[in-house]
């Protein structure tokens, strides 16, 4: 039955253990309830501090495919403004369905952390009434008659017992009957072998794909030419797109004040719009695409490298690979039935690499089967992260160093569950070799320090321990096979071109990538790969940005964004620029109140002086040593060497 237009009755009783926002007197909380267009708002409670009572009810009129309230808690006790004490979601299921709920539900500051619960009570009267059967117009009596007796009727002779079969005639001459078809020759047709015997086939198959990892070149390119030649990729994309709204109507809505700032909607932004219908493609449809190895890539970093920053980043730069936060294998298997909320991405992120965590060799395997159909251009393994919660109770990450056989079994189980290639992404440590030779991994990328997992924090294992390069140059000697990727302590682009000078096969750079993406992004395309750049300004950037942002702010669901997780990738877009201190400022004020990237930027771009609005990236980065002259004269000693020694020291 729909709910369409008929009334759901909602009691706000109280609140329970609120957050305290008041550090001298006590705060007053009020609670708002909003419903697609319908706002209801209770009374300030003066005298309940962090467990208000209220006791107010309302009527909302229910609309077809909505079935959540928004709630939120504020403190009208301030000088300026009100302020925010938590907001959550109070889904209807319950009550729609039972018809009535009285639960307690939970309510989170904007960092995410828990501000208390709201006490609300829900009734619906049309819960049950297409449930209830109808009556019959006439009473049943207790006891049922049997009809009169009417000889004219054929009614069914008595019970007749069966005839006794002969057992000697059983089973007749004739068998099989004639209607079943006869074998002409029953020789050629021998029951199967089961179970069938195992095929005999080199394992993995083909792995890895020789395109994929091409050995080292010359660097740098020849002018005018790239370094690499372009890698044919052909995969199956999901029709999920960030920069798809939900109704096309949006985008006619979002691109009508905020070009006031922006002078008017640019060539850049006319050519995106004209081009949306182009993903608006079937679930299943094949793209040719072509990429450039992995010579720059962003580093994966939990909270930073979500689906929102990966949109700006692709904006900057047309070729850096991109890689993921870590997600856990766990939570792919379990949540199984809302895979989009942790593996969707837009089509145009690729390329694109999935990192996955976990030490359960099943979940390790479902995981990256489940993953595949999300077409990624390549699954990594996070063998180096050292945080406590992660290689202490989760024991995977950096943990995993210390069984290098374990992690060879999961890379072999990662492998044969996907069709793209594997890698790892580690510390430094004798970890390579046992990897490599148990697994089809080709590809591993080296954070070039030591992990030590006693005593220091995630932020002191990135300073404390030294980095030694000259041991990731000694993997580029010892396994010439292999592809290895340095990661840790490259800034700029500077040092990215500086170690592929020295014959790195590729550079990973995390933080510097975040905190400015502007510089470190927008050389990768013409310094590093040899490829024409965007040559966008930051104020086209800002209009594409806005259109996305826009559209996903549109939609509707559990996992809809906030303003604020919109915003955050741009915060460090105008890093060291002028302006940038009070851009900051204003920011932090608009995103109180702020419901779109439009009027975010309407609010808070005047902020920025034109010139750098305007300005792109003209000039080239020096060209320097970047910290990797005469690194080879500090490599260790070789690896097959020191394997030889340990057995003669063993033998004597």
């Amino acid at each position: 039955m729909s709910i369409q237009g008929q009334l759901l009755e909602v009691t706000v009783v109280g609140c329970n253990k609120l957050k305290d926002t008041e550090w001298i007197s006590r705060q007053d909380p009020y609670v708002i309830l909003e419903y697609a267009t319908t706002k209801f708002r209770t009374r300030t409670c003066t005298d309940g501090g962090r467990n208000p009572s209220f006791q107010e009810k309302t009527a909302l009129s229910l609309i077809e495919g909505l079935r959540e309230i928004s709630v939120s808690v504020w403190n009208s006790n301030t000088v300026s403004h009100d302020d925010f004490i938590g907001s959550g979601r109070v889904q209807l299921s319950k009550a729609l369905a039972e018809g009535y709920d009285d639960s307690c539900w939970s309510i989170q500051s904007r960092s995410g952390r828990y501000s208390g619960e709201v006490k609300l009570i829900m009734h619906y009267a049309n819960a049950r009434k297409a449930e209830k059967p109808a009556k019959s117009a006439t009473p049943s009596s207790y006891a049922p008659t049997a009809p009169p007796y009417n000889p004219a009727l054929q009614y069914a002779p008595p019970y007749m017992p069966p005839k006794a079969v002969d057992s000697s005639s059983y089973p007749p001459a004739a068998y099989p009957p004639a209607g079943y078809p006869l074998v002409a020759n029953p020789a050629l047709y021998q029951p199967a072998i089961y179970p069938p015997p195992l095929l005999q086939q080199q394992y993995p198959p083909t792995y890895p794909p020789t395109q994929t990892y091409l050995p080292p070149q010359p660097y740098p390119p020849p002018p005018g030419q790239p370094c690499y030649p372009p890698v044919m990729k052909s995969a199956v994309h999901t029709v999920y797109s960030a920069f798809i709204p939900r109704h096309l109507h949006n985008i006619t809505t979002h691109r009508k004040k905020t070009f006031d700032i922006l002078n008017g909607p640019s060539l850049q932004f006319k050519r995106f719009h004209s081009c949306l219908d182009e993903y608006l493609v079937c679930p299943r449809a094949t793209i040719d695409r072509k990429y450039f190895p992995q010579l720059f890539s962003i580093a994966p970093m939990m909270d930073w490298t979500d689906n929102h920053y990966r949109t700006l980043a692709r904006l900057i730069s047309k070729h850096a690979w991109l890689y993921t936060e870590m997600v856990v294998a766990e939570t792919i298997v379990h949540q199984s039935e809302n895979l989009d909320r942790f593996l969707a991405f837009s089509p145009i992120q690729h390329p694109i690499v999935l990192q996955i965590g976990g030490s359960n060799l099943t979940n390790l395997a479902k995981a990256a089967e489940l993953a595949n159909a999300y077409s990624y251009d390549g699954i990594n393994l996070n063998c180096g992260c050292p945080s406590g919660k992660v290689a202490g109770h989760g024991c995977f990450g950096a943990r995993l160093m210390f069984d290098p056989e374990f992690v060879g079994g999961a890379m072999s189980a990662i492998a044969s569950n996907c069709d793209v290639p594997v890698s790892v992404k580690c510390r430094i440590g004798n970890f390579i070799h046992t990897v490599s030779s148990r697994s089809p991994t080709k590809h591993f990328i080296i954070h070039a320090r030591k992990a030590l997992l006693n005593g220091l924090s995630p932020a002191a294992n990135r300073k404390v321990p030294p980095l030694k390069y000259e041991y990731y140059f000694a993997l580029l000697r010892d396994f010439p096979e292999i592809c290895f990727t340095i990661n840790g302590g490259i800034t700029c682009i500077d040092q990215v071109t500086a170690a592929l000078r020295e014959g790195a096969n590729g550079v990973m750079v995390g933080r510097a990538a975040y905190n400015n993406p502007w510089n470190t992004l927008g050389h990768v395309d013409s310094e590093v790969y040899g490829a024409s750049s965007s040559n966008l300004s930051r104020r086209q950037i800002l209009e594409k940005y806005q259109m996305y942002g826009d559209s996903e702010l549109g939609k509707y669901g559990p996992n809809k964004p906030s303003v604020r997780q919109m915003v955050k990738p741009l915060l460090n877009l105008f890093h060291s620029e002028p302006g940038n201190g009070l851009w900051k400022r204003k920011a932090d004020t608009a995103l109180r109140h702020c419901t779109t990237i439009e009027s975010f930027l309407e609010e808070t771009l005047d902020a920025i002086p034109d010139n750098v609005l305007d300005s792109t990236l003209l000039r080239n980065p020096s060209i320097g040593e970047g910290g990797f002259a005469g690194i080879n004269s500090l490599l260790p000693p070789p690896y097959q060497s020191c394997e030889k020694q340990a057995l003669s020291i063993i033998g004597a």
